[in-house]
């Protein structure tokens, strides 16, 4: 008995720029897109665009599709400490994102006030196809 074998697409990106930049999360979807969460901090370069960050460390979520290529990107922050950390899909394809800020900051188009100088939590729902925020 033999089995057919089909090539398999693969690529790899490079995704940084002037300051610190660090992915938390990924994950997929059935039809391979993959969506990632993280921080960034200076400006940071990824599928040829380039993106500023706003303050000091600026939180950031992402959609690819299959081949890698760059579907959308959504940013947030403020002066001090944000980043996206966890991600989770739902079946209807609504993304949840779950995070730390400090300070007053950016949540992805909300603004938000922390209560202290350490990180707050921030929970934001995302619509998986546009990354329109939902709220947060």
């Amino acid at each position: 008995m033999s089995v057919a074998m089909t090539a398999q697409p693969h690529w790899a990106w490079s995704l940084g720029g002037t300051g610190n930049d660090h992915v938390a999360d990924i994950l997929s979807d059935a039809a391979g897109h993959l969506y990632i969460t993280g921080e960034f901090s200076g400006v940071i370069v990824f599928d040829g665009q380039g993106f500023m960050a706003g303050g000091g460390t600026d939180l950031f979520v992402a959609k690819l599709d299959p081949n890698g290529g760059l579907i959308w990107w959504r940013q947030g922050g403020g002066p001090g400490i944000d980043r996206g950390v966890k991600l989770a899909l739902s079946a209807a394809g609504e993304l949840a994102v779950v995070g730390e800020f400090m300070g007053q900051a950016d949540v992805l188009g909300t603004p938000v006030q922390s209560a202290g100088g350490t990180p707050d939590m921030f929970i934001a729902e995302l619509d998986g196809a546009t990354g329109a925020t939902n709220w947060v």
